[in-house]
């Protein structure tokens, strides 16, 4: 009896130091490595953050200024003109991107990088396709109670912002300048980021003609003769502000120069859609109707 107690407890033994040898083994095979994001687009750090998923964060691209705090992280630089090398450089385990991120051989080259989720976002320019990146960053960090409390924010504060406003009887034509470079203007037409904008706050879109961005044609620009000018704060210091509009002789026949109609906004906020866009709209919708 004794005997083969003995033998039993022997068997146990064994038993439990075959499973210790197993169990190191399986627990590495499903362990999963933990989440490194580096985010390509300010408006896609923002919804990180409006999400609680910046415990993540481990890298940043150069248009990510909002909020302060985003600043301590690593900087990879603008997302036109990326490094492989430097985005690499911080073992990421997610990149996060708008459709503008390049160059074409950077993102072919995380593309084929089987170690990294690399995830390219719709930049498409309306509430619904802020709401859509939410759901597609939250279930990264499997963020659904956040989620679903960003969303009815979100909702809550579009109809204020822009369902819930009345229609203005006599909307301004408002012509939208972008410049990276004092020679160099840009006119907004249709299809844009600023077009969106633009209609979401009440006001006319002055350049139709066209889709996209193309540079500043005078006599174009007198002939649609706008009321207002929309630029962005980054423009607006490179173009010396409505002062720089005043000194050029050529425009001054223009309504919007002539009685001073000049509203600008910070790049991310105005363009970017991300969950400043209900406050944005506000906002630029009461510059519209001073």
């Amino acid at each position: 009896m004794i005997l083969a107690t003995r033998r039993n407890f022997s068997k146990r033994l064994l038993g439990l130091g075959l499973l210790s040898l197993v169990k190191p083994s399986y627990a590495n095979q499903n362990r999963e490595r933990p989440i490194r994001i580096v985010s390509l687009g300010g408006a896609i750090t923002e919804i990180i953050y409006e999400l609680n998923l910046q415990k993540y964060l481990v890298g940043v691209d150069a248009t990510s200024n909002y909020p302060l705090e985003v600043r301590k992280y690593p900087s990879v630089g603008y997302a036109r003109t990326l490094s492989v090398e430097g985005v690499l450089s911080l073992s990421p385990t997610h990149i996060l991107a708008t459709e503008d991120v390049g160059p074409p051989a950077f993102v072919r080259a995380i593309k084929s990088n089987k170690k990294i989720n690399f995830q390219i976002l719709d930049s498409e320019y309306s509430f619904n396709g802020l709401i859509k990146r939410v759901r597609e960053i939250s279930s990264i960090g499997k963020a659904i109670v956040s989620q679903e409390k960003l969303i009815q924010r979100l909702n809550q504060s579009w109809r204020a912002a822009y369902l819930n406003q009345p229609v203005i009887k006599h909307p301004p034509k408002v012509l939208f300048l972008l410049s990276h470079q004092a020679s160099r203007l840009l006119v907004s037409g249709r299809d844009t980021g600023a077009a969106a904008m633009i209609q979401y706050a009440g006001g006319i879109n002055a350049m139709t003609s066209y889709v996209g961005y193309k540079p500043l044609n005078v006599e174009v620009f007198i002939e649609a003769n706008p009321d207002i000018i929309l630029m962005t704060k980054q423009s607006e210091n490179i173009l010396g502000g409505l002062q720089g509009l005043l000194e050029n002789r050529s425009l001054g026949s223009v309504a919007a120069v002539r009685n001073h109609r000049f509203v600008s906004i910070d790049a991310n906020q105005l363009l970017g859609f991300g969950p400043r866009l209900p406050e944005t709209v506000l906002e630029l919708r009461r510059a519209l109707l001073v």
